[in-house]
């Protein structure tokens, strides 16, 4: 939450204060009935998206029988 190894009181203060005004925030959120969802971080978005084009072309792949490039163009994507 602080993201610091030793804040300060103050600092520590100012993001608690923060914190509790995003969860008030998302409280009277979920009491209108709205749903509250955590924001995707960019570089998953764009994993998404490359792992999506890679999907769409599938077909292509198979028809010219390059499967383990197609295993190879989606294993790009994941790192261990």
């Amino acid at each position: 939450m602080v993201g610091k190894s030793h804040p300060s009181f103050y600092h520590w203060l100012t993001e608690i204060r923060k914190e509790q005004r995003d969860t008030d925030v998302m409280m009277r959120e979920l009491q209108m009935g709205r749903r509250i969802k955590a924001p995707r971080r960019a570089k998953y978005d764009a994993v998404n998206k490359r792992l999506q084009a890679a999907a769409a072309e599938y077909d292509e792949y198979k028809e010219e029988r390059r499967i383990l490039d197609f295993l190879s163009r989606c294993g790009q994507n994941f790192t261990l």
